[in-house]
């Protein structure tokens, strides 16, 4: 047989095979954003969950008899809500640890974002040498971990007391109480003063205001989301605390509702009596919750605006 003029062989294509001839489906990947998000989102909302739970719990509990509240399991319902609960933890105490809360919460807190309103504002809107060093004084303060300074703060006052018997629980609380806040809050209020506009006091000295006037009738009004945030926190804050409360106070009448609920666990324990623990818990969570539940607006709006400059 004759063999082919040119000895070139074009090679043959391999046939396609069935898995070339489908298109190829794009793979959904998240964005690493997402995932992250969506993962903070699920561990808030599970504990905000087990929050509520807890909350609810509590609050039927106070309700129950205290035969109900031995039975297992301690979640079931209860069988008739005893109001009366919430009546006699009021009168065994409650009441009073109430008012002295109010009295030195409330002092404390208005006292506190008093002078810090003052002393933010020279260190963001004037300028002088001192002002950063000043802030970064008022930022070790927020570092420095209060019971660090316990017993030389004990000593201190106990010197006090000795010398000046008419010094109270009341007045020791609400001068701590002030002095403790007043770091952070005035953090928190230059970060806010910078964020007004300059012009507004340029017009006010034009118009032949003095820089105290300026502050109070133009600077001040319109701090108050800032102002309100503060004064929220700083109750809530003043209002749940103990270490302080623990160390100061020495009569009954003046025990505070942290204070207070220790004492009424301590009866708990003893007498077996469980209902008045769960109602002073009850009755002690209302101010906080209708604070938060009214005023949640003002405190995102007044942290998140005194924290875009700081």
């Amino acid at each position: 047989m004759a063999q082919s003029i040119t000895g070139d062989r074009t090679p043959a294509m391999p046939a396609p095979s069935s898995d070339a001839r489908m298109p190829r489906r794009r793979q959904s990947v998240l964005p690493p954003e997402t995932i992250k998000f969506s993962t903070i989102y699920l561990v808030l909302g599970l504990y905000c969950l087990f929050s509520l739970v807890v909350f609810l719990w509590v609050v039927l509990t106070s309700l129950k008899t205290n035969t109900e509240i031995l039975m297992f399991p301690p979640w079931h319902l209860p069988k008739e809500l005893v109001w009366q609960n919430l009546v006699d933890a009021w009168n065994r105490g409650v009441g009073t640890m109430f008012r002295n809360s109010m009295l030195i919460a409330g002092i404390g807190t208005i006292a506190s974002v008093t002078l810090s309103a003052f002393a933010a504002y020279p260190i963001a809107r004037i300028p002088f040498k001192l002002s950063h060093p000043l802030l970064m004084f008022f930022l070790i303060g927020i570092m420095i971990p209060y019971p660090l300074t316990a017993i030389p703060l004990f000593n201190i006052i106990e010197q006090l007391r000795q010398a000046h018997p008419w010094l109270n629980a009341y007045l020791i609380l609400i001068v701590l109480y002030t002095a403790s806040g007043v770091s952070f809050n005035t953090y928190v209020m230059t970060g806010f003063y910078k964020t007004l506009p300059f012009e507004l006091e340029e017009a006010a000295a034009l118009d032949g205001a003095s820089p105290l006037r300026t502050f109070l009738q133009v600077m001040l009004p319109l701090a108050r989301p800032g102002i309100a945030s503060l004064l929220i926190l700083n109750f809530v804050t003043m209002w749940n605390e103990f270490f302080y409360a623990l160390l100061f106070i020495r009569e009954r009448s003046q025990y505070t509702v942290t204070l207070g609920l220790t004492y009424l666990d301590q009866q708990a324990i003893y007498s077996g009596k469980w209902v008045g623990i769960f109602a002073g818990m009850t009755l002690t969570m209302i101010p906080v919750l209708i604070i938060f539940a009214l005023l949640q607006r003002q405190i995102r709006q007044g942290l998140t605006v005194g924290a875009l400059k700081g």
